[in-house]
């Protein structure tokens, strides 16, 4: 978002400059008896487009400060099929998420954290215990047990909610791995 409001301002700036520039070059031609003052204004004309191509050029370039970090997550040594990663800092900055997939998440510098250090909660996506298209396993699982119906996180708590796991990206050190436990002996 930094990087279009940055081109915005600059794109702006160099609108205003080059009318002023063309402004001053159309003046120039028309105005043929102040031959002094026309050559001034051409000048000055040619040196704004310049400044303002210069400008623009430099604040394309600029960097947001995110970071492309990636990863994978395991649970039990299993790739987590579907779920999300969420990095929250511990001081200021942009809190962040990204999905995981097949076990690997990934942020790219449009969306990443900064560099910095943060507190990481982990979440799978609940599987349904029956196809949810079939209204008889529906009603049957009603009969035998409806706290099954409730959603669950196959991760367990100290890995999201109450999670204790950290990570410190910045420019040296990018992927981060969690290998998670549904026992936790710590």
């Amino acid at each position: 978002m930094d990087f279009i409001k940055t081109l915005l301002v600059h794109s702006v700036v160099f609108g205003g400059i080059l009318v002023v520039g063309t402004i001053g070059l159309v003046s120039s031609l028309a105005i043929s008896r102040q031959r002094s003052r026309t050559r001034s204004m051409e000048r000055l004309g040619l040196v704004l487009l310049c400044v303002a191509m210069v400008s623009t050029l430099v604040g394309c370039g600029k960097s947001t400060g995110r970071l492309a970090v990636s990863g994978e997550v395991t649970l039990d040594g299993q790739a987590i099929e579907s779920g999300s990663i969420l990095f929250q800092p511990k001081g200021e900055g942009p809190k962040v998420g990204a999905r995981i997939k097949e076990g690997k998440y990934r942020f790219d510098t449009s969306d990443g954290p900064l560099t910095g250090e943060y507190k990481v909660e982990i979440y799978a996506d609940a599987k349904d215990p029956f196809p949810m298209d079939d209204p008889e396993a529906f009603a049957e699982q009603m009969e035998k047990d409806p706290e099954a119906l409730q959603p669950t996180n196959a991760v367990p708590a100290y890995y999201n909610s109450r999670s204790t796991l950290t990570a410190d990206p910045n420019p040296q050190k990018l992927t981060f791995n969690f290998n998670l436990k549904k026992e936790n002996n710590d």
